[in-house]
């Protein structure tokens, strides 16, 4: 599978995450664009995931909450479709808003 096409795999569901991580670490030439990838997408995962725990809890409390949590749901597509653009395109630019927190967090994926 070559650099590019991990890049875009990872952010295709938690599945093709875990297929890219795993393809990126039994590669002898590790691409620092593939892992970085892989870094934003898994950033982006677990942003989605703590913002839809936090979601069903508010949601049970009033249903004003239900409707924020489809325009964060939204927010979230679109910050989706900025990390596959960047990926297809071949950049290194982190995901807008919530990107620039997971450079370098995740120090195990270009380990």
């Amino acid at each position: 599978m070559s650099n590019k096409a991990i890049g875009i795999v990872a952010y295709i569901t938690i599945i093709g995450w875990i297929i890219a991580f795993v393809v990126h670490k039994t590669k002898d030439d590790k691409s620092a664009l593939a892992g970085y990838h892989i870094e934003q997408s898994l950033g982006l995962i677990l942003v989605a995931v703590g913002l839809a725990i936090i979601g069903q809890i508010l949601g049970a409390v009033a249903a004003i909450f239900g409707l924020l949590l489809m325009v964060v749901n939204i927010g979230l597509i679109v910050l989706w479709v900025f990390g596959l653009m960047n990926a297809i395109n071949e950049k290194r630019e982190p995901i807008p808003l919530i990107g620039p927190f997971f450079e370098g967090k995740f120090g195990f994926i270009n380990a």
